[in-house]
């Protein structure tokens, strides 16, 4: 009874919650690409159409639920738990069967509730773009808030997910790291010739073939190479991935000009 009364607001809310969700991801993800233009970034894991199909069907869910009761405090409730949820299912999912399942498991479970916290504005935002469309005869002069509502809350999609853009120090890693292995890859000399920093990974000349992209990491406890001393907390990796599976990394700090680097 309650899902006929509000057919229309929860199918809206579905809608709106993809729009929202693939709006962000193609931001979030596109917005280093637009700042590095020429440096190849790596992709989304799985590809994509995975990666954007993915936010869709949390934002569909998220859209549902969060519109699903009468009461909206209710549906924000339930919409940021049940997106916590498939966020943590997701994260669990591809360590199942490893050894790293139970810690993986733990991390979630501490991540669960400030991620359902985190989520609640979300399904907030929704569902006030879903209670928009409601008509109020009593108060016609509110007919524009219909599209001013989603209008404001998809910029507000496009703002969060520009956060995502790297920070400046990050940005010049990338350059940094994009033309230290083209240098390396045309240097016709011995391994005498290399960048400094390329000198230390183990196979380069002979194994570095084919496309290459780029990605960054904060794990730096996973770099099994000399890490510089001092600014802990501003290190990060750039990963090299090439296309036929040699990889390797370098550390990159605040402290230092030239980053360390090794297989990986």
């Amino acid at each position: 009874m309650a899902f006929m009364h509000r057919r229309a607001e929860i199918i809206f809310g579905a809608f709106f919650g993809a729009w929202i969700s693939v709006i962000y991801a193609l931001i979030s993800h596109a917005i280093n690409q637009l700042f590095l233009p020429g440096i190849p970034l790596n992709s989304p894991a799985g590809g994509w159409a995975n990666y954007l199909l993915e936010y869709l069907i949390m934002g569909v869910l998220l859209g549902v639920i969060s519109t699903l009761p009468e009461s909206r405090m209710a549906g924000v409730a339930l919409g940021g738990v049940s997106t916590a949820l498939l966020i943590g299912y997701r994260t669990v999912a591809p360590a199942w069967g490893f050894d790293s399942f139970g810690s993986t498991l733990i991390m979630v479970m501490l991540m669960f509730l400030p991620l359902a916290v985190l989520m609640m504005p979300l399904a907030f935002f929704v569902r006030l773009g879903a209670d928009a469309q409601e008509r109020d005869p009593n108060r016609p002069n509110l007919w524009p808030r219909r599209y001013l509502i989603p209008l404001i809350l998809t910029l507000a999609a496009v703002v969060v997910g520009s956060l995502s853009l790297h920070s400046a120090q990050v940005r010049a890693a990338f350059r940094s790291m994009d033309q230290m292995v083209q240098q390396g890859l045309i240097t016709a000399a011995g391994d005498k010739e290399l960048p400094v920093p390329l000198r230390d990974v183990k196979g380069f000349r002979s194994e570095a073939r084919g496309p290459y992209t780029f990605m960054w990491s904060d794990r730096v406890e996973t770099f099994f190479g000399p890490r510089p001393a001092g600014a802990e907390l501003s290190q990060f990796l750039i990963i090299t991935r090439f296309e036929n599976g040699f990889t390797f990394a370098c550390i990159f700090s605040e402290n230092r000009s030239t980053p360390n680097c090794t297989n990986y």
